[in-house]
């Protein structure tokens, strides 16, 4: 099967002109092991993936580290092709905990996202694990 091309759109403010692809694949994790995570991202560029999404909270960056790094070994693509994007997790959004939670990330990633607390306050009353972060 033939890759398909993926359109790409350049990051504005970029002084490297840097090209993010405008469809890309989570790497949240779906309880399955992380040898199937692997495998199926190695799948996904042989397909034409280049954008990749992940968190330390999903569990998952190592496999697709692993499987970015066996990509690129076996010349399906190579590094400046892809473009990573990793989020520090709503437990580490506190001044003194951002460094530690970016510590735990990837450690080559494009874009680094904070995922936002107005989004869980809204959630404040309904969850008490919530309550429990706040």
């Amino acid at each position: 099967m033939v890759a398909v091309e993926i359109p790409t759109l350049v990051l504005p403010n970029s002084s490297s002109q840097q090209r993010v692809p405008v469809v890309g694949m989570g790497s949240a994790p779906d309880f399955t092991c992380k040898k199937d995570t692997k495998e199926a991202i190695i799948e996904a560029i042989k397909q034409g993936y280049r954008h990749f999404d992940t968190a330390a909270a999903y569990g998952s960056e190592q496999a697709l580290g692993e499987a970015l790094k066996e990509a690129v070994q076996l010349g399906l693509v190579s590094r400046q092709d892809l473009f990573v994007t990793s989020k520090l997790w709503v437990t580490d959004n506190h001044p003194h905990l951002v460094v530690s939670g970016l510590r735990k990330s990837l450690r080559y990633i494009n874009v680094y996202k904070f995922n936002s607390r107005p989004f869980f306050k809204e959630l404040h009353s309904k969850s008490s694990y919530i309550n429990d972060i706040n």
